[in-house]
Parts: structure tokens; C-alpha cells; sequence
């Protein structure tokens, strides 16, 4: 019987609740002042209602009452974290999130700093096409979510770009069951042969890991589309069923270009779809490798809330697919994330803080597959908190470790 009992060990820290309406029980009626109030490790609980975006170099848990009901809508960007404690996460979940009509304005800005976004639909600023998601210098996980750069309407004379899902620099990138999609051009008022869609994905000297994604690139009218993936300078691995997709706007789907002397590379895994757009039958351009075998795939199964949180007081299946029949494997839990560049011997990063999370080792069944149910006695004295899994599988065949997406779940009561 697998002992889960280390989940009960993390306890809440102060908690604020906010409240557009000022109902029972909270203590805010907007996020900027409860974000102000709050110190570091505090958890901020946000009812259904539209709010102001806010800026903290505080590392917290910010969590909202469901996507469909609870929206950040900011003047500037919905959401800035820049310049928090290293070695922390902040943690995002359960929100609408979109940029305002102030110039070159992202969704969600992320500087310096490390961020889990679960459960969330992002938009760019609704001005110029700007990206949903803009991270420098940045550790980032993204689950469950839907990440879209905004188009680009006639405002402004000198711009005819749509704006990416996310644009990386600098960063560590992973994301699975997510989409993203580059916003569309439009035609240029002076320069009518200029027009620029944006990119689903844009990987710029960063290291980037997709698991079972759908990328788009955006729709340029007259001239270029976006690709799917843009990646300069930097490695991408995009990981899929032939449930999945990748397929540019009118441009080469997935483009990988040097910068600098330095090289970008791009790699598909698995029988993931990758589709030429409609307007160009380009699916490669640079260093890109198509069909390397897919990464395995761990998943959380359980009752969903409207938060996007499992139910606490049901139990959950931890369901891992490592691909090899009869292979060792391992499986690792905790409570903060983390991002470490495979070696020689590993494909995919560790993304789970093996330093303080709990490790299980294993034999995988005749399928390859490894499963167990996570009782209500566990999870119960952690809703609220995200727990973080990852697994991986030795593969003698290939004389190497292959470690799984990051499965980030939340638990609510």
C-alpha cells in the first residue's frame, strides 16, 4: 500500500478572502488590497466577480472560484509577479485573466520569479496584439488552461502583428492539457503588403516542454501567418497523442531559428498531429525532428469543481502510462515545483523539487502502466494546496530515464 501520509504535512498560512460583494465571512471587497495585505505564503480566496488587475514581487496562492465566473480584468496587465524570493512559487488558479487598454499590455507578466497558472483562460491587451502570457527570466507551469494573444485591430498605424499565446524569454517552460493560440494580423494601412499574426508558442533562449497541447498560429490576411511554434535560440519538446495538434496560421508550423551563433531546436514526440496551415504546406523550417518517441504521461483523476479543483472528499486515481511493459519506474510528490534540464542519461526535466518531495519506486504492469487510488483521509488535510507529481520510467531499450509531464492538482472541500 503506497504511504501518502506526507500530504497531511503542510498547513495553511494566513488566509483572505475577497468578495466583490462584500458577502459573509470576507475580508475584501478587491484583489490589489488583499494582494497589499498579504505576506509571503499567505492564500488569497476569491469569490465569483470581476476585479482589478494587481503587481507583487510577494510570493502567494491566489485562487478564484471557477474561470467562467471569476475574472481579473486590469487596466494594464491583469496579473504582474516580478522579482520574488527565489526558491518560491507563485501560485494562480481559477481565473479569467486579461490585459487592459493601456499600450503593450500581456495578460499575465512574469519577471524574475516562478509561477504555477492552473485552470485559467488568458487574454493579451485588447489594443495591440499583444501575448496572452510574457515571461522573462521565469520558471513557468501552465495546466489546464487556454492561452490566447490578442489580435490586432486598426488602433494604431504601426502596428499589424497579433500577439502569441506565450512569449519566453530566458525562462523554463512546461505545460500539459493546455492551448495556446497567436492572435491574427491585420492588414497594414501604409505597408498593405506587411501584416503579422502572432505565434501559438514563442520560445526565445529558453527551454520549453509541452505534454499533450494544442498550438495555433494566428491568421495573417495578406502576408504572414503566425507559426505554431517560433522557437530562436532555444529547445523546444512538444510531447502528444494523435489527439493533439500543432498547425500554424498561413506560415510554416514549426520554426527554429539560431540567434546570436546560438542554435534553437525543435522536437515532436509521439504521433501528436502536426498539420501544415491552410495557406502554406510548410510543417518544418530550421532544426526541427519530427515523431521521436513520446514521453510518458501522468495524470490525477478525480471529481471536478468549478473551480477547476478536485474534490477533496471523493477519491482520486493516479494514472501513469510510462510506454515500457515491465520497466522500473518512479513516482514523486510534493508541494513545490521545479524546473532541471535533463542530462546525458534522461530525456525531459525533472519538475517536481525532488529535495523535498516524496519519492516511490516501482515495476510498471504488462501494459507499461501504473495505477492507485488515493484515499478521502489523505486528501482532505490538503484542499486548497496544489500537489505536484511526476514519474518516470528507465528504458533499457534507449539506456535512458523518461520522465513524464508534471501533473499539478488542487483538492477542495
Amino acid at each position: 500500500m503506497l504511504n501518502l501520509a506526507i500530504l497531511a504535512l503542510p498547513l495553511l498560512q494566513g488566509t483572505h478572502i475577497v468578495d466583490a460583494n462584500g458577502g459573509p465571512g470576507s475580508n475584501f471587497t478587491d484583489l490589489p488590497p488583499a494582494v497589499a495585505a498579504a505576506a509571503n505564503g499567505d492564500t488569497i480566496l476569491v469569490r465569483a466577480g470581476t476585479y482589478s488587475g494587481f503587481t507583487t514581487s510577494k510570493v502567494l496562492r491566489v485562487f478564484g472560484a471557477g474561470k467562467s465566473v471569476t475574472k481579473i480584468i486590469g487596466t494594464s496587465h491583469a496579473v504582474k509577479v516580478n522579482n520574488t524570493p527565489a526558491h518560491e512559487t507563485f501560485e494562480l488558479a481559477g481565473f479569467e485573466c486579461r490585459g487592459g487598454p493601456a499600450t503593450n499590455v500581456a495578460g499575465i507578466v512574469l519577471y524574475n520569479s516562478s509561477m504555477t497558472l492552473l485552470d485559467c483562460d488568458v487574454f493579451g491587451g485588447p489594443t495591440v496584439g499583444m501575448p496572452a502570457l510574457r515571461a522573462d527570466f521565469a520558471t513557468v507551469h501552465v495546466s489546464r488552461c487556454s492561452l490566447t494573444g490578442s489580435d490586432c485591430p486598426l488602433v494604431y498605424i504601426w502596428c499589424s502583428e497579433g500577439g502569441a499565446g506565450a512569449f519566453l524569454r530566458d525562462s523554463f517552460f512546461s505545460a500539459v492539457d493546455s492551448t495556446f493560440q497567436g492572435g491574427d494580423g491585420t492588414s497594414h494601412p501604409i505597408y498593405a503588403n506587411i501584416t503579422l499574426a502572432g505565434h501559438g508558442l514563442v520560445v526565445g533562449e529558453s527551454d520549453a516542454v509541452l505534454s499533450r497541447c494544442d498550438v495555433y498560429g494566428g491568421f495573417g490576411p495578406i502576408a504572414w501567418g503566425g507559426h505554431a511554434i517560433h522557437c530562436w535560440a532555444g529547445n523546444t519538446h512538444a510531447s502528444g497523442t494523435a489527439n493533439n495538434v500543432l498547425q500554424g496560421g498561413e506560415a510554416a508550423t514549426l520554426y527554429a531559428a539560431p540567434h546570436l551563433g546560438i542554435p534553437g531546436t525543435i522536437t515532436t514526440h509521439g504521433p501528436i498531429n502536426v498539420l501544415p496551415s491552410a495557406g502554406n504546406n510548410t510543417i518544418a523550417v530550421g532544426p526541427v525532428t519530427l515523431g521521436q518517441p513520446e514521453f510518458p504521461h501522468l495524470d490525477v483523476q478525480g471529481v471536478p469543481l468549478p473551480d477547476g479543483a478536485l474534490d477533496a472528499a471523493q477519491p482520486a486515481i493516479v494514472a501513469y502510462d510510462g510506454l515500457v511493459a515491465n520497466a522500473p519506474f518512479f513516482f514523486m510528490f510534493g508541494f513545490r515545483s521545479d524546473y532541471d534540464l535533463p542530462g546525458a542519461t534522461q530525456t525531459g526535466p525533472l519538475l517536481v523539487d525532488i529535495h523535498t518531495a516524496g519519492l516511490v519506486f516501482g515495476t510498471l504492469d504488462a501494459a507499461g502502466q501504473f495505477s492507485f487510488a488515493v484515499p478521502t483521509n489523505v486528501l482532505a488535510p490538503v484542499y486548497g494546496l496544489p500537489i505536484y507529481a511526476q514519474a518516470g520510467t528507465y528504458d533499457a531499450s534507449l539506456g535512458l530515464l523518461r520522465t513524464s509531464n508534471a501533473s499539478v492538482s488542487r483538492f477542495s472541500l
